[in-house]
């Protein structure tokens, strides 16, 4: 099975947001096992050390993108994910890369804690919580 990992399902795990970590952590250490295969996509990646770098430092950042390079397939952010991005229904850029990079590469499941900004999407959107709860 192909997860996709929105940016905010990596974040808890590398921010250790309490309320979410524990799930989230646990699809990671599913990857890690090789039980399940996981994507995110280019722009997450880059996001993601924005964020890290500015909470923490630049070396805490470096950390975070070397874990998901080692955990994750990353899915390139290309012309065709950002004009189906660009041209969809969805209210939300961000979530619109997100949903067609998870497409392109064919993902089963999109991760996120904010399903309802994916209404649009072709594939079957879930929390880490429901994921859990259905697969486990």
């Amino acid at each position: 099975m192909k997860l996709y990992l929105a940016s905010n399902v990596l974040l808890d795990v590398l921010l250790v947001r309490e309320s979410y970590y524990e799930n989230a952590h646990t699809i990671l250490q599913r990857i890690e096992s090789s039980y399940v295969s996981g994507y995110t996509s280019s722009t997450v990646v880059t996001d993601i050390y924005y964020l890290v770098r500015k909470q923490f430092n630049p070396k805490t950042a470096n950390n975070a993108v070397k874990l998901m390079l080692n955990l994750l397939e990353i899915n390139p952010t290309d012309r065709e994910v950002l004009t189906n991005a660009v041209n969809s229904k969805f209210t939300d850029f961000e979530d619109a890369v997100q949903n067609y990079a998870a497409e392109s590469a064919f993902c089963d499941i999109i991760i996120t804690r904010n399903v309802k900004d994916y209404k649009q999407s072709k594939l079957r959107v879930m929390t880490p919580k429901e994921y859990l709860k259905k697969y486990s």
